[in-house]
């Protein structure tokens, strides 16, 4: 059985792309050595996964100019038969790692350019344009000497040169084993959001546009607040008397919840990165059968037509129609759910995506 290392050192040693998606459909098939530097202890996790620590530098600019050449000089001295790396910031060990021989694969989650521009810590803004274009300046000019490249979404497979690429989407798990039993009834209506808590991520629009509904619904948040003063700002806002922040809950637990909501929402703001997106949250809310509102984006518009209503994010008025359109019409939300779970079944499901990466890896391995 060929061995895989699989390393990031920014995201979450249990995040659903990494984890619970790609090291899920790939340890059927080989040994796989997860690198984190927030692995708190190395161990066997079962059969096929072992998890590995790499060395953790709590300071984010420490973290960007030394990780790369701390998890380059730990990697080098291994011998797998692929290393596959999930951060921009590893352009520079993903290209010394080929330089001494490995084979190396590239696998790009965001369009980084607008993922950095978003960055609300990176002061002024004639700096974070140029760090933002210097990134995807080294991302062209490095992906074409990766042995594949694996993207998270359609749009940004003409970003990288490179002849092997793979559009591998998050969808869910249709058969993950989410609690059945009789929906309970709730008192008023029950809106779910659930993922990170952030500003360009809508939470203040959407908590405004409760608080217009003036306790017609109640707002469940599920998330971890991540902008510094958003929760405090929130708090403030009338909105926030009709809201139930419920914790950020590992991979699973939270479907509980999402499962008992009336609707799920996405109310991400027009930024550049979300405009082609393709978030985890839509397909759970659709895994758990509750209808979806989410942000009036063309592509999201073209891609979950029929089985989505959509408002415009940056109105908590007009979200607040949507939400009571959704409430009134019960038979249109029954449509929703049921077109959203056909949909599914028939394309968006990882089981068939996860063959698209298995069938990616023969071909890489073979070569």
């Amino acid at each position: 059985m060929k061995s895989i290392a699989i390393f990031s050192t920014v995201h979450k040693v249990y995040d659903v792309r990494i984890f619970h998606k790609e090291i899920k459909a790939l340890k059927e098939s080989y040994k796989i050595f997860y690198f984190n530097p927030y692995i708190e202890e190395e161990k066997k996790e079962d059969e096929n996964l072992y998890l590995k620590k790499l060395k953790r530098r709590k300071n984010r600019f420490l973290r960007i100019i030394f990780s790369p050449f701390d998890t380059f000089f730990q990697l080098v001295k291994t011998d797998y038969s692929l290393y596959h790396f999930h951060d921009p910031e590893l352009l520079i060990t993903g290209i010394l790692l080929k330089i001494f021989g490995k084979k190396v694969v590239f696998d790009s989650h965001e369009n980084n350019f607008g993922l950095i521009i978003e960055k609300t810590y990176l002061k002024p803004y004639f700096l974070k344009f140029f760090i933002a274009k210097s990134v995807r300046f080294f991302e062209l000019a490095t992906s074409h000497f990766f042995d594949g490249v694996i993207v998270a979404r359609p749009d940004l497979e003409k970003l990288y040169r490179n002849k092997n690429i793979l559009v591998f989407r998050n969808f869910p798990d249709i058969d993950f084993k989410i609690e059945n039993g009789v929906k309970k009834v709730n008192e008023k209506p029950i809106i779910v959001y659930s993922g990170g808590l952030t500003y360009i991520r809508g939470i203040t629009q959407l908590v405004d546009a409760v608080g217009l509904l003036d306790g017609k619904v109640e707002l469940h948040l599920l998330g971890e607040w991540q902008d510094k003063g958003l929760k405090e700002d929130c708090e403030k806002r009338k909105g926030f008397r009709y809201t139930k922040y419920l914790g950020n809950f590992p991979y699973g637990e939270h479907f509980k919840y999402i499962k008992n909501g009336d609707i799920g929402i996405v109310p991400f703001l027009p930024a550049q990165n979300h405009l082609t997106t393709l978030p985890n949250k839509p397909f759970e809310y659709f895994l758990c059968k509750i209808p979806v509102l989410m942000s009036d984006f063309h592509y999201w518009r073209y891609t979950f037509k029929d089985i989505a209503l959509f408002f415009d994010p940056l109105s908590p008025d007009d979200i607040k129609e949507k939400i009571l359109y959704l409430i009134e019409n019960k038979e249109i939300s029954k449509k929703l759910v049921e077109n959203a779970y056909e949909k599914l079944l028939n394309e968006f499901n990882w089981n068939k995506e996860k063959k698209k990466l298995e069938d990616f890896y023969q071909k890489l391995l073979k070569s």
